[in-house]
């Protein structure tokens, strides 16, 4: 058995793909993180919700049935700022996704038959071209820091798959979010954009470059929405067993008046009405939490502040807004 282990701030991706057998073949991998939580595949990934040293075991198995076993320590850290959320989905949920382990229970749109959790990841179903399925979770924060690991099960056709992560949906009014464009040639893009109501309007696009999507194929995704008049709308995506990447790939400002206030989190998948049917999306290691006002440390009366951290509800402009008051 062999693996290697790369950490991302409390994420950790794990690829066991160079194991080997002299006299056979490889036929199953299973893998513990160190905090309860396990894993299957040859790759797999894992949200941590507290820092420290975890050993990761991985136990292969060969076609005659015989095991090998190989441990590696990672360090991964949680990163500052209110916990809103947290979903490993390791319950078992026929219709519906159930209640996260944080953040309350998941609405959904439609039916419930289109929704399920088991082995560990939360599905949506798309059963026919043109359907569109959603899950959400009713939180209140105007600066969040959202990841996620998803797979889609078959490779992309027609028009195309499209996968959504809401960052701030506000109501029913509309939303901030990032989406990924599985195209039928495997080539994928990421957006930023705002909805208010059925009107969506890109803030940027750019092609995930090196990435060639094939069905099964697991990507982790992460994207920020912060800060109100104006909100920043920022994401990356990249392989999980690979290192997530310094630089957001999209990155973007706007200030639509209905969507500078507080709201939750979401995961839309829309199979394009050209497109063949049915395809399930797959969700795991979900975690969402505020993030540190962007000002940082600021002087008020000659003294410098210490980092300001949301707690639900608050905005990075109303901090300032208190602290100005206070000079």
């Amino acid at each position: 058995a062999a693996f290697t282990a790369t950490a991302a701030g409390s994420a950790v991706s794990v690829d066991g793909s160079t194991s080997h057998d002299p006299d056979g073949t490889v036929t199953g991998y299973a893998w513990q993180f160190g905090d309860g939580a396990t894993g299957t595949g040859a790759t797999a990934s894992h949200t941590y919700a507290s820092s420290g040293t975890f050993t990761v075991r991985l136990t292969v198995t060969d076609n005659a049935g015989a095991t090998g076993t190989t441990t590696h320590d990672v360090a991964v850290t949680v990163p500052s700022g209110t916990a809103l959320a947290s979903d490993t989905f390791t319950r078992t949920v026929a219709a519906g996704w159930g209640t996260s382990e944080v953040g309350g229970p998941w609405s959904t749109t439609g039916s419930a038959a289109n929704y399920s959790v088991a082995a560990g990841v939360g599905t949506q179903h798309m059963t026919v071209a043109g359907s569109t399925v959603a899950t959400s979770l009713g939180l209140l924060s105007s600066s969040t820091d959202l990841t996620a690991t998803m797979s889609l099960d078959r490779s992309a056709s027609g028009g195309g798959t499209y996968v959504s992560f809401q960052g701030r949906k506000v109501g029913t009014l509309g939303d901030y979010r990032c989406k990924l464009h599985f195209y039928s040639t495997g080539a994928v893009t990421l957006a930023t954009s705002s909805t208010v109501g059925t009107t969506e309007t890109a803030l940027q696009v750019a092609t995930v470059s090196g990435l060639t999507y094939a069905g099964g194929d697991q990507l982790r995704v992460r994207v920020q929405v912060t800060g109100t008049s104006p909100t920043t709308v920022r994401a990356k995506v990249w392989r999980v067993g690979s290192a997530e990447p310094a630089a957001w790939l999209v990155s973007s400002t706007d200030s639509t008046a209905a969507l500078q206030a507080t709201g939750g989190i979401g995961l839309i998948s829309y199979l394009s009405g050209t497109s063949a049917a049915p395809v399930v999306a797959s969700f795991d290691d979900l975690a969402a939490a505020s993030v540190q006002c962007p000002a940082g440390r600021r002087r008020v009366g000659g003294r410098l502040t210490r980092p300001v951290t949301f707690a639900p509800g608050l905005t990075c402009s109303g901090v300032r807004a208190r602290a100005d008051r206070l000079q």
